[in-house]
């Protein structure tokens, strides 16, 4: 009975010692984790922007052209939408009028 007991308490103990060796504090380990995300996501948009560069370098002066007046139309289209749907602006609440 007393074997069992102090076998237990010394893994008992030797698991907390083992979880305590390096602790880190949540907000560290938070702080580490967003430098790293930051790191991947501005190396995959500039591989992303890369490729669009590459794609657009290897198509023919007709097909260049094609994109060049399709993008310029898209962000002509883009400008004038509305970022909200018209329900959303039909029935916003209007500030009060002193």
């Amino acid at each position: 009975m007393i074997k069992i007991f102090l076998i237990s308490f010394l893994l008992f103990a030797e698991s907390v010692a083992q979880a305590q060796e390096n602790p880190k504090s949540v907000e560290k380990q938070r702080k580490e984790f967003l430098e790293l995300q930051e790191k991947r996501d501005e190396g995959a948009a500039a591989a992303q922007k890369e490729g669009i560069k590459k794609h657009g370098e290897i198509q023919t002066k007709d097909v260049q052209k094609r994109m060049k007046k399709t993008r310029r139309k898209s962000e002509r289209i883009q400008r004038k939408k509305h970022k909200d749907n018209i329900f959303e602006r039909t029935f916003r609440k209007k500030p009060k009028r002193r």
